[in-house]
């Protein structure tokens, strides 16, 4: 009888989370415990947001708390957003920064955190250039206003460079936020599409954990559980936006997402998709991963057989009665038709990617590490294969 030994494990993560109903009238008392003077970093103002940004405020201000509203934050943060909220936040000498909405905010509010107490602009701080000096960080809170990126307790901020059309990211787990409010109503008014790309990143973020080359059995957990909750309730969350116990879930399956990838990290299809986001200004982070999913899965499931094996029986329970390896090729064919439920079955000529920029992306996949923790190792060629066959969808 072979006996599996558990396989030895790293966990941490320092975000306190407050989860559930209504919670976002706790944010003034959250905010004051770390400081009076707040940043509250966001997009700009827009019917369905302008309720909330302002309900925050005055909850924030009730609580003694002084609120310096920063609404630069842009989908796919650049540098120069960051850098000019980094200035505001200098000016205004703030105690505290509050990242309130998707990920994009989020992600800014943190790399701000860093931009306003440290040297120089805050694209010299991304990874393997200067160091973030831990003790000098701003306290962050996140509110997530979708049901996506995790970002609420992640230890990195992704920004872009609009100069170098390249995307990196800030790490240092002082990056991750003190608090996590997560609060599933904030999500109820987010529009289907958005709904299904950012419901998608959620998938990813624990599909790509659970067959990293440095998974473990703790965080398989997390993933499994987030897998089955997206599986499940995001084509339900798209049809109908109101659905709360759908909304619950996918609000819970992106904060264990955020969890996986903070201690595990992901593997290729979020390279190239960071990669892609570099030279395209018109994609969004999920309709990348949508896009690439399929090429990057054909290419990789051999190599990680059970693992792809236990993800399509997740999809279809019948495939329990298949090989593994049966189980495992079909588990492609699983998530190519759940992309065609949310309506992500896409292409990169759908979204206007130009075929000039596809070597430029391949080298930058390949300048992340992303790729070295995929079950299968990519090469330049493989990389350029991959976005070649991702340019056109059959029907």
């Amino acid at each position: 009888m072979l006996i599996r030994i558990m396989r030895n494990f790293n966990y941490y993560n320092p975000t306190r989370i407050q989860f559930g109903w209504g919670r976002i009238n706790e944010i003034g008392k959250i905010v004051k415990r770390n400081g009076k003077k707040c940043l509250l970093v966001t997009v700009e103002p827009f019917p369905a947001m302008e309720p909330l940004f302002e309900k925050v405020k005055q909850i924030s201000q009730e609580a003694g708390v002084e609120i310096i509203h920063y609404d630069g934050a842009i989908p796919e943060p650049t540098d120069e957003c960051v850098d000019t909220g980094s200035e505001i936040a200098k000016e205004n000498k703030v105690e505290i920064i509050l990242g309130l909405g998707g990920g994009s905010s989020i992600d800014t509010a943190k790399a701000i955190a860093v931009g306003a107490t440290h040297e120089g602009d805050v694209w010299d701080y991304r990874l393997g250039q200067k160091q973030i000096d831990s003790k000098k960080i701003l306290p962050i809170i996140a509110v997530p206003t979708t049901g996506g990126t995790g970002a609420e307790v992640t230890n990195m901020a992704v920004i872009k460079s609009a100069k170098d059309k390249f995307k990196s990211a800030l790490a240092n787990w002082d990056l991750t936020p003190r608090v996590a409010l997560v609060d599933p109503e904030l999500t109820l008014t987010v529009p289907p599409q958005i709904t299904a790309s950012t419901g998608f990143d959620a998938f990813t973020h624990s599909f790509e954990t659970f067959i990293n080359s440095n998974s473990s059995d703790f965080i398989d957990l997390y993933a499994l559980r987030a897998m089955k909750n997206v599986i499940k309730y995001l084509p339900i969350a798209i049809e109908n936006g109101q659905n709360k116990e759908a909304r619950e879930a996918l609000s819970f399956a992106a904060t264990l997402g955020g969890l996986c990838i903070s201690n595990i990290g992901t593997t290729l299809a979020h390279g190239i998709a960071m990669a892609l986001g570099g030279h395209s200004s018109g994609i969004s982070h999920g309709e990348g991963l949508a896009i690439l999913y399929p090429e990057v899965n054909r290419w990789t499931w051999k190599h990680a057989i059970e693992k792809y094996a236990a993800v399509g029986r997740l999809f279809n329970h019948d495939l329990k009665n298949n090989s593994e390896e049966e189980a495992a090729e079909k588990c492609c064919n699983e998530i190519e038709s759940f992309l065609g439920k949310i309506g992500l079955w896409i292409s990169l000529e759908d979204k206007n990617v130009s075929r000039k920029d596809i070597g430029a992306i391949a080298d930058d996949t390949l300048n992340l590490r992303n790729y070295t923790l995929h079950p299968r190792l990519a090469n330049s060629k493989a990389v350029v294969r991959i976005i070649e066959k991702s340019f056109r969808r059959d029907i």
